[in-house]
């Protein structure tokens, strides 16, 4: 039921993959990745109420299985996106500790300290990242970002150039 959960999800049926996470939680109330599907299922949600639940559940996949970086990054994405950004930050921090190569998980924090005008470490956040991922062009576009913020305009400029006919 949580695979056919997720499935559900995935191809948009909000409402069958909550029943489907419901019923997989009916026969396994221990099972943390079925409160990860029902919370993403949730978030998907407009209005508070549906957000208010979708954070419900993931703390509840949290309870349960406190390592799990997944929850930890989307809880991370929910908060930013109802503005709770200093939350949403530890969040995203936590899920880049339990998993560094987590491209998103860095991201997400840095979308957070550039919105709470940390620009400096927003930077810091995207290098940690691009240790892991010197691939991701997401990361390098937060840098060249920084760096532009941050006064290094030649910096800004050679990472927009390495990015050039990439997007």
């Amino acid at each position: 039921y949580r695979a056919l959960s997720a499935t559900l999800l995935r191809s948009g049926d909000l409402d069958g993959a909550c029943k489907a996470a419901l019923q997989a939680l009916h026969l396994d109330p221990g099972d943390s990745r079925a409160y990860d599907v029902l919370a993403d299922a949730f978030a998907g949600l407009d209005g508070a109420d549906n957000h208010a639940a979708s954070r419900r559940y993931f703390e509840k996949s949290l309870q349960l299985y406190p390592d799990n970086w997944h929850a930890h990054h989307r809880l991370a994405v929910l908060l930013q996106n109802d503005g709770e950004l200093k939350e949403s930050l530890d969040h995203a921090l936590t899920a880049v500790s339990l998993k560094p190569s987590a491209e998103f998980a860095h991201v997400t924090a840095a979308d957070d300290l550039i919105w709470l005008g940390r620009i400096g470490e927003a930077d810091i956040q995207a290098k940690a990242g691009l240790v892991e991922l010197p691939s991701s062009t997401v990361l390098r576009s937060i840098q060249a970002f920084t760096r532009w913020e941050l006064g290094d305009k030649a910096g800004a400029q050679s990472t927009l150039h390495d990015l050039d006919g990439i997007w």
